[in-house]
């Protein structure tokens, strides 16, 4: 009876534990697909912004982007 009561309490930490470390990784795994999305549609913001005809000083001023991150988005879409 005591090895099987060891063998249920080492069974339920190791549980909790498994439970524990998942949901860190979903948590993990949420925010860096959370910020890809975020950096995704700020990219896309840029890219109509330079179809519209800013300047590349003014969208990285609007976005919080460097100048050579403008560029670099408008070279990837062949605009430049």
């Amino acid at each position: 009876t005591t090895m099987c009561n060891l063998g249920e309490g080492l069974y339920e930490r190791a549980m909790e534990k498994g439970l524990e470390k998942g949901i860190e990784k979903g948590i993990e795994r949420g925010v860096e697909q959370e910020k890809r999305n975020s950096e995704r549609k700020d990219r896309e913001a840029a890219l109509e912004m330079i179809k519209d005809g800013l300047s590349f000083e003014q969208i990285a001023r609007y976005m919080k982007l460097s100048i050579e991150a403008v560029a670099e988005i408008a070279k990837q879409k062949k605009l430049i």
